[in-house]
């Protein structure tokens, strides 16, 4: 199975996606002013972004270079995503926000590459871990291939977008959906990234001639 959108999407949405973000920026600027939390987005996203290029660009090419084969980044990303959507599934609970700030709060002023933009926003709540690995296990199932490659970017795209709106509208998101339909939304999709890590492991097997 070549990975397309359908497969690619369950996956980057739970390990790349906005739905883990948005809790946690609204919960980092409720209380401050609109430009404020546009200026955090824009910040958060783009360093982000620049993480995402770097897995892209170095750490795929370091994983050529080591002649880690497709079929066994394909074993090895299966776990590990399997891993991490276990752990998501079975520590599943409906938690609610820390407490409100004071009125008064005094946000930091803002500068690159550092908290809050780089930490915690961009590392490691929007590129998380299983978030790497996810990008490192398309890229070894796309092969030569250009244009699944190319799905590969187009997906990664869509996220730091989809990040980066959920940022700037987190406040009424979090004021008219509330937190438990999006921690329950995660949880879902956890549950279809096992499933699809086993058959990555399995499809991996298969071609190896590991099992029939």
């Amino acid at each position: 199975m070549t990975p397309g959108f359908e497969l690619m999407f369950p996956i980057f949405i739970t390990t790349l996606g906005p739905l883990k973000t948005i809790p946690v920026f609204y919960s980092l600027t409720r209380k401050a002013r609109l430009r404020y939390r546009i200026e955090l987005a824009l910040r958060a996203a783009t360093e982000a972004s620049l993480v995402v290029g770097f897995v892209v660009l170095v750490a795929s090419q370091t994983m050529q270079n080591l002649h880690i084969s497709h079929d066994a980044m394909g074993i090895a990303g299966g776990l590990i995503l399997f891993v991490t959507a276990l752990r998501a599934i079975t520590s599943f609970s409906l938690a609610g926000l820390p407490p409100q700030a004071p009125e008064k709060t005094e946000y930091p002023r803002l500068t690159w590459m550092d908290w809050p933009t780089l930490s915690p926003l961009a590392v490691p709540t929007i590129v998380t871990p299983g978030g790497v690995v996810a990008i490192l296990f398309f890229l070894a199932r796309a092969g030569e291939d250009d244009t699944i490659r190319t799905n590969v970017m187009l997906m990664l795209g869509l996220m730091m977008l989809a990040n980066l709106a959920g940022m700037v509208f987190a406040t009424p998101v979090m004021r008219i959906v509330r937190l438990a339909p999006l921690q329950i939304t995660g949880w879902v999709f956890a549950v279809l990234q096992a499933g699809m890590a086993i058959q990555a492991i399995l499809n991996a097997l298969e071609r190896l001639r590991i099992v029939p």
